[in-house]
């Protein structure tokens, strides 16, 4: 069975990537501009053989000295950190991170999609997009700094801590054709369309994760007083009862779009009021639990990991007819 790690990444690994230290970024070019500045102005001043333009000389000589390794010295003393992070992200979409800096610097994420950001010493607001669904306990990202004159780019690779875990789940794909629902009352078992709504069976007070078309207002109307919500229940597919299996592939792609799919199959069958279970293998071992929500759904899938093989994705629906 493979995990995802802590950072989960999809290509590569953080370790094969690795925390890289403090190194020049397009190092040619201030490099050779400093050495020829500093050769053209030798000669001027052993031309001229004023004393006043070799003290000069001295005094450009120390700061583009400076200016090129200042990055390096800046780098090695600043210090970010991550003081606030959504607890639920979505692959694909911007989550905004809170960083703090000790100094100037300019930030990009490394595994995750997100362009440069210029902070100052201070508190500011980083965008990443995860490239796939996860639990994320840290961001790899790059920082780099020019100080003090932006002659040349220094730039080191670290590990932001996240406050706490952000779970990110997958996108919405496109749900599985979900099948007739089964009547197991005594004696017969009839196939039956899926519908919207069904005969009224009665009401009763809302519960979480209920959808908002079976809200019965009349009913509502009449206990406005206590501010409670009165569901609509119905024969059907009110009182279904569905399981949706998934067994992730190896391949990291598929096993993407195979959580997508189940991710939309769950959102549709909660949008017609069923009762959906998901059992997913987790690294602690499988799991089978009630999905009340679409974002509990996404929770699920974004712990799930891949068993090997193939993989695949079942559903079972139920109805109870009372």
């Amino acid at each position: 069975m493979t995990t995802s790690g802590d950072p989960r990444v999809r290509r590569p690994e953080v370790a094969t990537l690795g925390v890289k230290g403090i190194r020049p970024r397009r190092a040619t070019g201030p490099v050779l501009g400093t050495v020829l500045s500093l050769f053209a102005w030798e000669l001027v001043a052993r031309n001229s053989g004023s004393g006043w333009v070799q003290a000069l000389g001295t005094i450009l000589a120390g700061v583009l000295i400076t200016g090129l390794a200042g990055g390096a010295v800046a780098l090695a003393r600043v210090r970010v950190r991550c003081t606030a992070a959504p607890a639920d992200a979505t692959a694909g979409k911007v989550a905004k991170l809170e960083v703090e800096t000790s100094q100037r610097v300019k930030m990009r994420p490394v595994l995750f999609e997100g362009g440069d950001r210029f902070f100052g010493a201070g508190n500011g607001t980083l965008d990443v997009v995860p490239p796939g669904r996860g639990v994320y306990k840290a961001v790899l990202v790059e920082i780099s700094s020019a100080a003090p004159f932006g002659i040349m780019w220094w730039t080191r690779r670290t590990l932001l801590t996240l406050p706490s875990e952000m779970t990110v789940g997958p996108r919405m794909g496109v749900a599985t054709v979900i099948p007739p629902a089964h009547d197991d009352r005594d004696g017969q078992e009839l196939k039956r369309a899926r519908a919207l709504v069904g005969e009224p069976h009665g009401v009763r007070p809302y519960r979480a994760g209920d959808s908002r078309r079976l809200v019965h207002w009349p009913a509502t109307a009449h206990t406005a007083n206590t501010g409670q919500l009165m569901i609509r229940e119905t024969e059907r597919p009110g009182n279904a009862e569905t399981t949706l299996t998934i067994r992730l592939p190896d391949d990291r792609d598929a096993a993407e779009r195979m959580a997508e799919n189940a991710l939309a199959t769950v959102d549709a069958l909660l949008r017609c009021g069923s009762v959906v279970q998901l059992a997913t293998i987790e690294a602690d071992g499988e799991r089978v639990a009630l999905v009340p929500t679409t974002r509990s759904a996404a929770r699920r899938l974004a712990r799930s990991v891949t068993q090997g093989g193939p993989g695949f994705l079942t559903l079972e629906t139920r109805t109870r007819q009372r």
